[in-house]
């Protein structure tokens, strides 16, 4: 669905801040699947990697289709958003959540008492 305005100006100011937002968010979509494939803490299969090489060169494509043409939808940018949203929850994870995990004492089983 795309929105056509009739002043050009209106459309200007509205579309090139929407088209930035989109383009930001593919990019985050792009290097966090190329920071995924290449890093060696993630774990995944050749099939993962793979795949996550496709979406990095798809959304590359179209972060430079939306630079170039201006042309934005509400659909791709909602999909833009949100898959740029889950690579940053991907990547906070990955980089500050396990590591601090590791780095806790093991407790053994929380259900015997260790207190007699």
């Amino acid at each position: 669905m795309y929105i056509y305005f009739e002043n050009y100006m209106i459309a200007q100011v509205i579309l090139f801040p929407w088209s930035l937002l989109c383009v930001a968010a593919w990019a985050v979509v792009a290097l966090g699947t190329t920071w995924a494939v290449f890093s060696p803490k993630i774990r995944d299969t050749v099939l993962e990697r793979i795949a996550l090489s496709i979406i990095s060169v798809a959304a590359c494509s179209r972060a430079y289709y939306i630079w170039e043409t201006k042309a934005v939808s509400i659909d791709g940018t909602v999909v833009a958003l949100a898959l740029g949203f889950y690579v940053l929850v991907l990547y906070w994870k990955h980089c500050f959540v396990i590591p601090r995990m590791r780095s806790w004492p093991k407790r053994g089983n929380d259900f015997v008492d260790h207190k007699r």
